[in-house]
């Protein structure tokens, strides 16, 4: 045989590709679905490559079907939450501080107390994972499952960022921003368009914001204990950001604050999912040519507009009908409104949102900040 026929013979059998398929874990934050959707795109698209796919939620009621490709492994749990610390009523009444980073952290806990025996979650304790993926908000259960699979077999840990990188994840995985300098991510709503790093108050201002957040990183590390300890396994913040490979990171880089570049981490999910044809009645609503534009008015699912502050909806209600020359579309699922709307309003309690947004009618979209800002 001559040379030159085993030498190509050589170098198809070194081009060849061979891949293991691995059994991926990823661990979403409690009570989240918007995390969930988040991390889906991902997740199926592993899984439509040949791995296998699960996500596990821990919730306090429960999440429903969020795929038909990957394994939604799910435990529901009770607890008792304080009059006035809700997430919705944290949404509607707290200004987003350190300080509000404590509660979802003590929940994160006490859901995990409250499920401990579950089967799914021993199903899930018991599974060789090649991978684990934590999602880092309010993580004292994903932590501490995510550890004891190490532990238990060796799995890999990587961090999956759904919110921009929070500050407290930026220090431990050297992605830190000066938090005195730069734009902090509790800047209050009066303050947004106020930043001044040459003024001495702001600088003040960011300082004793960072030692708020300097304290409630040793508060919430004690819930990461606790969470551990139900597991018979060493849980901190130091442990998990310690042993995580990797991080993939959501959050738009074009949108957030400028964020330091590393080899391990990677920004993923740049997109839009494309959108479904939009049904006859929307279609008409939007089309109608005796409106100029169409606004899209949506605060998400997770909105409870039954704690909203007394007015609040009413407020809504008379700035809307004030919009008269705009047709208006409203997602919304609170008190019933649709005898206080005018008619160029249509209110639904679901909504089509990438076929209304990608309609070339559609000149503007209303909705929350949430953490994000």
């Amino acid at each position: 045989m001559p040379y030159s026929v085993i030498i190509r013979i050589f170098l198809i059998l070194i081009s060849v590709k061979v891949c293991k398929s691995g059994n991926i874990l990823i661990l979403n934050s409690w009570q989240s679905k918007s995390h969930a959707l988040t991390m889906l795109p991902m997740a199926e698209k592993l899984q439509e490559i040949g791995h296998s796919v699960a996500m596990y939620h821990n919730n306090l009621a429960p999440l429903g079907k969020i795929s038909d490709k990957i394994n939604s492994i799910e435990s529901v749990g009770k607890i008792s939450i304080k009059p006035g610390h809700t997430v919705g009523e944290v949404f509607w009444n707290f200004q987003v501080d350190p300080l509000v980073y404590e509660p979802p952290f003590v929940f994160s806990l006490e859901i995990m107390k409250s499920v401990i025996n579950d089967e799914n979650l021993a199903t899930v304790l018991n599974t060789s994972y090649d991978v684990v993926l934590v999602d880092e908000i309010f993580m004292s259960m994903q932590a501490a499952v995510a550890l004891k699979l190490k532990q238990k077999f060796g799995s890999r840990i990587g961090i999956f960022a759904t919110t921009d990188v929070n500050v407290l994840f930026t220090q431990y995985k050297g992605l830190g921003r000066n938090p005195i300098t730069e734009t902090n991510f509790y800047t209050s709503h009066f303050d947004m368009y106020d930043v001044n790093v040459e003024r001495f108050w702001w600088r003040l201002k960011s300082f004793i914001t960072h030692l708020k957040e300097i304290y409630i990183h040793y508060v919430n590390d004690y819930h990461m204990k606790g969470a551990g300890e139900l597991l018979e396994i060493s849980s901190s913040f130091d442990e998990i950001f310690g042993n995580s490979l990797f991080t993939l990171m959501e959050f738009p880089y074009n949108f957030g604050y400028p964020v330091t570049k590393s080899s391990n981490l990677f920004h993923i999910m740049h997109f839009c999912p494309e959108s479904k044809l939009l049904s006859e009645d929307y279609l008409k609503f939007i089309e109608d040519p005796t409106y100029e534009a169409v606004i899209y008015v949506a605060f998400g699912s997770f909105t409870d507009w039954t704690v909203a502050p007394n007015g609040t909806i009413e407020k809504f209600v008379n700035a809307l009908n004030d919009l008269e020359e705009y047709k208006i579309i409203w997602s919304y699922n609170g008190p019933s409104v649709s005898h206080l709307v005018k008619s160029h309003i249509m209110v639904t309690s679901w909504a089509p949102q990438h076929g209304i947004l990608s309609h070339k009618k559609v000149q503007a979209f209303f909705t929350h900040g949430g953490q994000k800002r």
